[in-house]
C-alpha cells in the first residue's frame, strides 16, 4: 500500500506474492450470448422501453495453476520514514509533528498549525520497536514488528491462517458455490535461499485415468460351468498429474499434514535447505517423475 498524507510518502510491499492463475489445457473460447430479458422486461412496465443487457459469459471447465510465495521474514513488519516538522492528515485535521520522542513506547506530538492545542500518538501495544534512527536532514526511520502475546508467534500464526484459507477456498461466482481448494500442491521451504518454481515442471497428462480389470462370469452348462474372463478397460473422471521432482515425497492432501510440514520453518532443530513435498488429493492421480 501507499501512504500519502506524510512526508516522504511511505509504501509498502507485499509479504504475500500471488500470481495469475494459468490454465493447464488451451481455452477455445466457448462462450454464451445472454441477456437480462426479465429483467429489461419488468422494467418495460414502469419506462414504457425495453433496453436488455446483452453479455458474454465464457465458460471454460478445467485445471488451474498457480503460485503463491510467503516472505517470512517480512510478515508483521512495516519500515516508516518520515520528517520532523512535516505535516500529517489525520481524518479532516491537518496537524504538524512537532517532537518525536525516542523511548520505551515511540512518541509522536502533533500540533495544529495555527494553534497551541497538542495532540500525542503512541506506539500500539501489539507492536516493539526494532529500529530507530535519526538520518540527514530531520528524516527518522522507524521498524516495527508484530509482539508475541501469550508465548505465540504472530508471524506463525499468520501463515497458518493463509494456508489453511488456500486449502479451504470457496468463491460465489455468478450465484454458484464454487470449490477452489487444490488438488495438488508442491510446497517447498527455503531458508537464505531463492525458491524454486514448479510451474514448468507440473503438467496435466490427461483429464481421465484408465483403470484395467479382469471381469470374470460364471455360464451354466449341461456337463457344469463354463468361466468365462474379460478384461475391461474403463476410464473415470480422476486426472493424472505429472510432477518432476527429484525425490519428492508425497502424501495426501490433509490440512494436519501440511500444517505439520508448514511448522518445520520455525522449528531451530530443522536444518534442511530447499526442501519440497507434493501433497494431492485422493481424487487425483499423481506421478512424480
Amino acid at each position: 500500500y501507499l501512504i500519502t498524507s506524510i512526508t516522504p510518502q511511505n509504501f509498502r510491499e507485499a509479504p504475500v506474492k500471488i500470481s495469475h492463475a494459468v490454465s493447464l489445457t488451451p481455452f477455445n473460447y466457448d462462450a454464451l450470448f445472454n441477456a437480462n430479458i426479465g429483467l429489461a422486461n419488468r422494467m418495460r412496465k414502469i419506462t414504457g422501453e425495453m433496453e436488455p443487457n446483452p453479455f458474454t459469459a465464457e465458460e471454460h471447465e478445467t485445471y488451474y495453476q498457480y503460485t503463491v510465495v510467503i516472505d517470512i521474514e517480512n510478515i508483521g513488519k512495516i519500515d516508516v520514514y518520515i520528517n520532523k516538522n512535516s505535516s500529517v492528515g489525520t481524518g479532516k485535521e491537518k496537524l504538524k509533528i512537532e517532537e518525536i520522542r525516542n523511548e520505551d513506547k515511540l512518541k509522536f506530538i502533533l500540533k495544529k498549525n495555527k494553534g497551541k492545542e497538542s495532540k500525542t500518538i503512541e506506539q500500539s501495544d501489539s507492536v516493539k520497536k526494532v529500529v530507530f534512527e535519526e538520518l540527514e536532514k530531520d528524516l527518522v526511520h522507524v521498524l516495527y514488528s508484530l509482539r508475541p502475546k501469550d508465548s505465540e508467534d504472530p508471524v506463525k500464526e499468520r501463515i497458518i491462517k493463509l494456508v489453511k484459507v488456500i486449502l479451504n477456498l470457496k468463491r460465489s461466482i455468478k450465484g454458484r458455490e464454487e470449490d477452489l481448494s487444490p488438488k495438488l500442491m508442491v510446497v517447498g521451504i527455503y531458508k537464505n535461499k531463492p525458491y524454486k518454481t514448479y510451474k514448468d515442471r507440473m503438467s496435466l497428462i490427461d483429464e481421465y485415468c484408465e483403470e484395467e480389470y479382469d471381469e470374470v462370469t460364471e455360464e451354466p452348462l449341461e456337463n457344469g460351468r463354463k468361466i468365462k474372463i474379460k478384461h475391461v478397460v474403463s476410464k473415470s473422471k480422476k486426472p493424472v498429474f505429472e510432477v518432476k521432482i527429484n525425490s519428492a515425497e508425497k502424501e495426501e492432501l490433509s490440512e494436519d499434514e501440511v500444517i505439520n510440514f508448514i511448522n518445520e520453518i520455525f522449528d531451530e532443530n530443522k536444518n534442511e535447505i530447499g526442501r519440497v513435498k507434493v501433497f494431492y488429493d485422493p481424487s487425483v492421480k499423481c506421478e512424480i517423475k
